[in-house]
This record gives C-alpha cells, structure tokens and sequence, in this order.
C-alpha cells in the first residue's frame, strides 16, 4: 500500500505491526528483511541495513535478490 499511496503513516503502523510479530518470533529472518525494506522507504539507511544483517545471518533466502543489490550498494 505505502508504494501506491507514499503514505509513511501506513509505513509506521506497519513498523509497528512487525515489531509486534519480532517480539513473538524474534528468529524470523522475513519480519528483519520486512523491517529492513520498511526503514529504507523511510530513508533511514542506517537501520534498514542493521535489520538487512540481522535477516540475512538467520536465513539470506529471506531477502529480495533485487532489494540485497540495492541495499549492498547504499
């Protein structure tokens, strides 16, 4: 929704939602790349890529192949 509308609230509450699913599954290596993915729409560079590692050291099928490149190359 937020890349059809540029709505950062929606952004937020989606953090927010994610931060709720990482407490419960603090493994889950798609809700780090989520968060990761939710940061960088936000242009806060510095924690997209903090969440990119954290999802990438549990499981690196996790992450977009085309989102890793960009990521890679902030």
């Amino acid at each position: 929704m937020y890349l059809k509308n540029n709505n950062s609230e929606l952004l937020r509450k989606a953090i927010k939602d994610l931060e709720t699913g990482l407490k419960i599954d603090p493994k889950n290596a798609k809700l780090y790349s989520l968060m990761s993915t939710s940061f960088f729409y936000l242009n806060d560079v510095k924690k997209a890529k903090e969440f990119f590692k954290k999802a990438d050291e549990i499981d690196g099928s996790a992450i977009n192949e085309e989102y890793r490149k960009i990521i890679s190359s902030k």
